[in-house]
């Protein structure tokens, strides 16, 4: 059975101060913010908020379709992305062994209009992550949050790719 390790940046909502934990680093106002069912100032974007959102949406579609999906970021806490890719090969060489595992990271960008929008991060290479990242990066193209899908169509296919 695959496990699909899902990876939400830039930090969330503190549930103690109700702030956001990166501002006003990773937040930036537009005029069309798209919030969904978020109570929030309908001109702000919060990056990590908006990729917490769209992460546990992925999950429950996921998780419907009997796919196993693991969190690797903090519901809170802007943890470094690095530290995040190490969290996601420590559960894949000690939780899941030789069962298959795919690192999806999704991120929202906000702070300059540059890098405005949605990407979907994936290891270099023709992976399994890949068509799994398409996927993702379709449905949220059908549905954006906020900002366009920022595709890397280089290879063929809509993700990024990194050395996590």
């Amino acid at each position: 059975m695959i496990t699909v390790l899902i990876d939400a940046g830039h930090g969330g909502i503190d549930p103690q101060t109700g702030r956001y934990t990166t501002s006003p680093s990773k937040e930036a106002r537009h005029p069309n913010a798209n919030f969904g069912h978020v109570k929030a100032d309908p001109a702000m974007f919060c990056e990590g908020v908006s990729n917490r959102l769209y992460a546990r949406a992925l999950e429950m579609q996921l998780h419907a379709l009997g796919i196993r999906c693991v969190r690797v970021y903090h519901d809170h806490l802007d943890t470094a992305l690095a530290d995040r890719a190490k969290v996601a090969k420590i559960y894949q060489q000690y939780v899941l062994g030789d069962d298959p595992c795919v690192l999806v990271s999704l991120h929202h960008n906000a702070a300059n209009r540059t890098a405005t929008g949605f990407e979907v991060f994936t290891t270099r290479g023709v992976t399994g992550a890949d068509k799994i990242a398409t996927a993702i990066c379709e449905d949220y193209a059908r549905a954006p949050l906020v900002g366009p899908l920022r595709a890397d169509r280089t290879d063929g296919d809509p993700d990024k790719e990194a050395g996590f």
